[in-house]
């Protein structure tokens, strides 16, 4: 009987320690998608502002491409990007991201996801971005981001 209590303490130790720790890593998680989605809310609404408060100090934006069969990348600037997030029409750029992996180590995130970008309501290209963000003291900021553009072949 004793034995069976024991066991029954430690399941139950065992489980709550796993739940807590499952609620954690979803509010981790969650955190750290924040930015994200402020910063495609921003490009949505053409608030450049809203997007600027997502991105790190030093932060840097990059693009994959490719040209005569070889891997090119180009460093992009985040002033011309913002300046273009500010002057266009609100609902113009739309991107839309899926299957989000998430990776976290203490005030390091990584963000890998699929995403569609859109002008107005046409398909304009697809591919991937990485995120990578820090939890700094105003919260988690990007600090590089990095897409890849596909013209063709998106809905694969």
């Amino acid at each position: 009987m004793l034995n069976a209590r024991f066991m029954l303490a430690l399941l139950i130790l065992f489980l709550s320690v796993q739940i807590k720790t499952i609620g954690q890593n979803n509010l981790d998680q969650s955190a750290v998608m924040n930015p994200i989605r402020l910063f495609f809310n921003g490009m949505l609404t053409a608030d450049s502002s809203k997007v600027s408060s997502t991105i790190a100090k030093h932060a840097k934006f990059f693009t994959v491409t490719e040209q005569n069969g070889e891997p090119i990348f180009q460093e992009g600037s985040i002033a011309n990007f913002l300046n273009t997030i500010g002057g266009i029409k609100p609902g113009f750029f739309k991107e839309v991201i899926s299957n989000e992996k998430i990776s976290i180590d203490g005030k390091f995130a990584s963000v890998w996801c699929d995403y569609q970008f859109y002008l107005g309501d046409q398909l304009h290209h697809c591919g991937v971005n990485q995120f990578l963000l820090i939890n700094t003291s105003q919260g988690w900021k990007i600090r590089q981001a990095t897409d890849t553009r596909r013209a063709i072949d998106c809905n694969e």
